[in-house]
């Protein structure tokens, strides 16, 4: 008997193109999905460093009944100026942040600047979406000038001055912000939880705890405005910002160390700079990235150039109000409601749109 062998089938180039173009449209429509989903974890794991830091700061507030200072900036001299410490919130917090060790390093009669404890990078402190600088070892390796100085813990939480570097942040009616906020009440006032040179306690918060930021995320590059001449800052703007370059352009913010730069420590010639060096504006660290304190300015709505807060959430930055609680804010807010928000007593107490 003869046997009839039949040859198996095969794909054909055709069939083979085509089973390859609906695996690729299958990966097309999936990859966005799993990077959302990626997005939504990392922005829920920020949320909860953002509550980690209220609960923390609550918890400073009922031990001392007040909320830290936004940067200790001179070391007790009476006359000008007055020798460096430079110490921030974010220190004073870390015995509620799980960090007591860390805190024990520190020698609290000190300037922050050359201690130890300045360098160490906190996890908690950095957005897990953050694509910049992960800690001062990575700063210090790219920079132009690789140094110590650059090696610095960093935070990606800074704290609300209010509307600037103020320690009453009022609105002459001469001022360009005059015509959209100073008509809300007679001399109304728009310092923030973390006014400058001064501590505020609940009963400061007038608007309301609930009504109020406190903490607001800002990311380790800050963002530019592309329609402005470059150095231009861009005020009374939410959302029309771009990232900053690592290099020439970043703006970082150590966590532990009030640097100055263009603040109140080294523009008035009150304080000396951190290393004690001068009191003259905008000396310290003045080279590429550009150094901060954690804190921000609402001049600066979210998103649109480097003194404000900022995020790489898509469209939304995470904020912390006066009464610990987390919330997100769109960074297309008005700006107007911007600075109502982070105003602690302007009279106006508005709600999160």
């Amino acid at each position: 008997m003869r046997r009839v062998f039949q040859k198996a089938a095969g794909f054909t180039l055709v069939e083979l193109l085509v089973v390859i173009a609906i695996i690729g449209i299958l990966v097309s429509l999936l990859l966005p999905a799993v990077q959302s989903a990626r997005e939504a974890a990392r922005r829920m794991s920020c949320q909860n460093n953002c509550k980690q830091i209220g609960i923390a700061l609550h918890n400073y507030l009922d031990t001392h009944k007040c909320f830290p200072p936004g940067a200790l900036w001179g070391a007790g001299k009476t006359s000008f100026p007055e020798l460096p410490y430079h110490h921030t919130w974010l220190t004073k917090i870390l015995p509620y942040l799980e960090q007591q060790p860390l805190y024990d390093q520190m020698n609290p009669r000190l300037p922050a600047y050359g201690q130890a404890f300045t360098r160490q990078q906190v996890p908690l402190l950095l957005c897990p979406s953050d694509a910049g600088f992960r800690n001062g070892e990575h700063v210090a390796s790219v920079a132009p000038a690789p140094g110590t100085d650059y090696n610095l813990g960093l935070s990606c939480y800074s704290g609300s001055i209010g509307l600037w570097a103020s320690s009453v942040a009022l609105i002459p009616q001469g001022n360009a912000y005059f015509p959209v906020l100073g008509d809300l009440v007679n001399n109304p006032e728009y310092s923030g939880v973390f006014s400058d040179l001064q501590t505020s306690d609940m009963a400061d918060i007038t608007d309301g705890s609930s009504n109020t930021i406190m903490v607001a995320e800002v990311n380790n590059a800050g963002y530019r405005d592309p329609t402005l001449p470059s150095g231009t800052l861009g005020t009374m703007r939410c959302g029309t910002g771009v990232p900053r370059r690592p290099l020439p352009e970043a703006v970082i913010r150590p966590a532990f160390l009030a640097a100055g730069y263009y603040g109140t420590c080294c523009g008035s010639g009150r304080f000396l700079t951190p290393d004690g060096q001068t009191a003259s504006e905008g000396t310290f660290f003045r080279q590429n990235p550009f150094i901060f304190q954690p804190l921000f300015e609402a001049q600066y709505g979210p998103n649109s150039d480097w003194p404000g807060a900022s995020s790489y959430h898509p469209g939304v930055v995470n904020i912390v109000m006066a009464d610990s609680s987390v919330q997100t804010i769109a960074e297309t807010v008005e700006w107007r409601v911007w600075v109502l928000l982070n105003g602690k007593r302007d009279g106006k107490a508005v709600t999160l749109p």
